[in-house]
């Protein structure tokens, strides 16, 4: 029952307010024999705030809404073991084991085995992480006829390196495109130029942090935009109208879907049949 999240940034963020909404609307009336809203979610982030990316008012915003959802947030906290079933952490000078059975990883990743190979390969520099450092083009220094995107590469851009995502390798990936015809046609090929659109992270229902250029929207609001963003990029206007559709019927129901496992072998008579796969059944 207790749940750990290792990094508070916007995946660490989102999955603790899923579980925290989870635990305290969603499934509360689901078990026989245990209270979810007993669930203990702890996030622990190393730096000294949540969503480094937002502007500070926000990522307060952000904390108290956690709070307000049963989640212990652990700023200025570092992960120094993770074992099975606990976690040791360091607060300044003091370490506290704390124990747990559910350890979810979200402080970022290591770039693909892949880099490794362009740096043997290409002669390519990578960082400590791993990714690949490309020039402005996205190509591989002294190789033009290689280009690296995604959380594969680190892209510096006005002396920041570019976050590992999806809409900025949606764009690199339609620039490199561009440049494969230019390639091809004989053309000089382009610098990438990435085009912030804003950024957003959602808390639990009804409630989300944004920062679009310079407006900052928090709460109901921002959970709103970050709702018609998300329809808006679906395809055919079908699709749009079942989703949003669905959306509005959960929000009002307070449903969602849940996978549960549970064991046929109750109620069974002598008759039917014992194999493993007769015992178990997955249901939504």
């Amino acid at each position: 029952m207790t749940f750990v999240i290792i990094g508070g940034g916007p995946t660490g963020v989102e999955l603790a307010g899923a579980i925290g909404e989870m635990a305290n609307r969603t499934l509360h009336e689901n078990f026989r024999q245990i209270d979810p809203a007993n669930t203990k979610i702890l996030l622990v982030e190393a730096l000294d705030r949540l969503l480094l990316a937002f502007p500070s008012d926000l990522a307060n915003k952000a904390h108290q809404a956690l709070e307000e959802l049963g989640v212990t947030v652990r700023t200025n906290t570092k992960v120094i073991e993770i074992a099975e079933q606990h976690i040791t952490v360091q607060t300044g000078d003091q370490i506290e084991q704390i124990a747990c059975h559910t350890i979810m990883w979200a402080a970022g990743v290591k770039a693909n085995a892949l880099g490794q190979v362009l740096h043997q390969a290409a002669g390519a520099e990578i960082d400590r992480k791993g990714r690949v450092k490309v020039l402005v083009d996205l190509t591989l220094p002294n190789h033009p006829e290689i280009f690296a995107i995604g959380d594969l590469t680190y892209f510096e851009q006005d002396g920041q390196p570019l976050a590992g995502l999806a809409p900025v390798a949606i764009q690199q990936g339609q620039h490199v495109a561009k440049q494969i015809l230019r390639q091809l046609n004989g053309q000089p090929l382009q610098p990438f130029r990435y085009w912030d659109k804003g950024i957003m992270a959602t808390i639990g229902r009804a409630s989300a942090v944004a920062k679009i250029k310079n407006l900052r929207l928090s709460g109901y609001i921002a959970w709103l935009a970050w709702l018609f963003i998300h329809v808006i990029q679906l395809i055919g206007f079908r699709n749009r109208l079942s989703v949003l559709s669905q959306w509005v019927w959960n929000y009002f129901t307070y449903g969602r879907s849940v996978r549960l496992i549970v064991d046929r072998r109750v109620g069974m008579t002598s008759s039917q049949p014992t194999t493993e796969s007769a015992k178990r059944e997955t249901i939504s």
